[in-house]
């Protein structure tokens, strides 16, 4: 018999899309480049009772048709509702909730794989350092 399902959606309550928060973020939060993304993240109250909201942006400078800036999204918030889990189960545990943007900071469309990879890293590098405090 399999064990319970982990929760792989990324429902509208995960999205973060406050202005205030997202503001807070540039100001006051902290930032890492991994290359094709800077993330960008706060511990804060949120207003859903839930560990992490994510907010995913590609800019329009780079990339000026809105179809290609909404597939790269598209494909980045793929790879965190798959990967998510190990990040949201470490924040729960220590009673904090996280506000994360991740931003697109290539000017070239990257592959797949790359962003994968590096989103992945990403997760686990917020997880790491969430992990020790």
């Amino acid at each position: 018999m399999l064990g319970p399902k982990k929760d792989v959606s990324f429902k509208k309550k995960e999205h973060l899309k406050s202005r205030k928060i997202i503001a807070s973020l540039f100001t006051e939060g902290k930032s890492k480049v991994i290359f094709p993304y800077r993330i960008i993240w706060r511990t804060c109250e949120l207003p859903h009772s839930l560990p992490v909201q994510f907010a995913f942006s590609v800019s329009t400078r780079n990339f000026p048709l809105a179809v290609k800036r909404n597939q790269i999204k598209r494909q980045m918030r793929e790879v965190y509702r798959v990967n998510k889990s190990p990040l949201q189960d470490i924040i729960q545990r220590s009673d904090k909730q996280l506000a994360v943007m991740i931003v697109f900071i290539s000017k070239k469309e990257v592959p797949f794989e790359l962003m994968r990879s590096k989103m992945i890293h990403s997760i686990r590098y917020l997880s790491k350092i969430h992990e020790s405090s």
